[in-house]
């Protein structure tokens, strides 16, 4: 570790050209060895081994070689490979999860999540997006989900529910693909799906790569009807400049300050702060991870627009989900009825 931040310190200062000024960023795979039979290939394998894992790693920039990383390795190489056949097999399924308006107490918007059924075995997404991510799978698999998500959200506005709106996770790799936007105007008209209807999600991450191609990419999107949000707002890029710059219409304040809110007091500062921010700049915004009471009634003096989570609904199935939009409709019915009677 001392010797990868002595090298780091040295070559990540700047180099001043006459186009700017330019940076290097290095990762390091170490490898060494106790037994004296290891010859120089298995030596620099193993450290290439090392090396790899510490490219993948946004949070660290060397790996020391061990056994165990090449079972993991080996792991992610065979859930890859699995992967590619998982849309041709019908493995992957969606679930989605209600977003209710904490005004209105009507379910004004979902969000897709997909899963992975792969034998007896459900595969979290935690562990299959970033492997989708990094292998380039998250192209095609993202454009099968919107398209599912779509087709579901045609079936919600055909059965009376026009102003649904059915938000979709867009990965930075699926984002900056050169026929993104094509893709999804060409799935809003095959579908025959109103742009109003779906929302796009994008992470803070999204914000780091061509700011001019990415600002290009948003309006296109924003001038044919379709929402946006920042999924997981608060955790990734440090600038606020682009909520001026970027046609954004919502914030999802990300759940790991929600979690422990209620008898966390920073946690509540940092959601007071974010919806006090998304408010000057007449923004809306949804809480995630909300599974206590108290959460509800906290982001309800706060003036948060929407929440998600367990409290309200885990993520279900197309037809639980229709069931629960009948149910709140009665419901809602029902008490504007009483409402109108007092």
């Amino acid at each position: 570790e001392k010797l990868t931040n002595t090298i780091t310190d040295v070559a990540e200062k700047a180099i001043t050209t006459d186009n700017g000024e330019f940076f290097v960023e290095l990762d390091f795979g170490y490898n060494v060895s106790s037994n004296q039979k290891d010859d120089r290939n298995t030596l620099l394998k193993n450290a290439h081994v090392a090396l790899s894992l510490a490219c993948n790693d946004a949070h660290k920039n060397f790996y020391l070689y061990q056994p165990v990383l090449i079972e993991e390795i080996q792991r992610n190489a065979q859930l890859i490979d699995k992967l590619r056949y998982a849309i041709g097999k019908n493995e992957l399924f969606l679930v989605f999860q209600p977003q209710l308006n904490l005004e209105s107490g009507q379910v004004t918007g979902i969000e897709t999540l997909v899963r992975w059924q792969h034998g007896d075995n459900v595969i979290s997404p935690a562990e299959f997006i970033p492997l989708a991510e990094q292998s380039g799978l998250i192209v095609p698999i993202g454009e099968w989900i919107l398209k599912k998500a779509s087709v579901f959200a045609k079936r919600l506005v055909d059965l009376g529910y026009s102003d649904i709106v059915v938000a979709v996770n867009v990965s930075p790799r699926q984002f900056s693909h050169p026929m993104f936007c094509q893709m999804v105007q060409q799935t809003l008209l095959e579908v025959g799906l109103p742009a109003k209807n779906l929302e796009l999600e994008v992470t803070e991450g999204v914000f780091m790569r061509n700011e001019e191609s990415t600002l290009d990419v948003l309006n296109h999107l924003k001038s044919i009807g379709i929402h946006l949000s920042i999924d997981d707002f608060g955790t990734g890029y440090s600038s606020l400049s682009y909520l001026k710059r970027f046609p954004i219409d919502k914030l999802k304040i990300d759940q790991s300050f929600i979690r422990d809110s209620h008898r966390n007091d920073e946690d509540k500062a940092i959601i007071a702060s974010i919806i006090s921010l998304g408010k000057s700049l007449q923004l809306s915004l949804i809480a995630e991870g909300v599974e206590e009471l108290q959460h509800v009634d906290y982001l309800r003096r706060l003036g948060c627009d929407e929440i998600q989570g367990y409290w309200y609904s885990k993520p279900i199935s197309p037809d639980d989900l229709i069931v629960l939009l009948e149910e709140n409709v009665d419901h809602n019915h029902q008490v504007n009825q009483i409402s109108f009677a007092t």
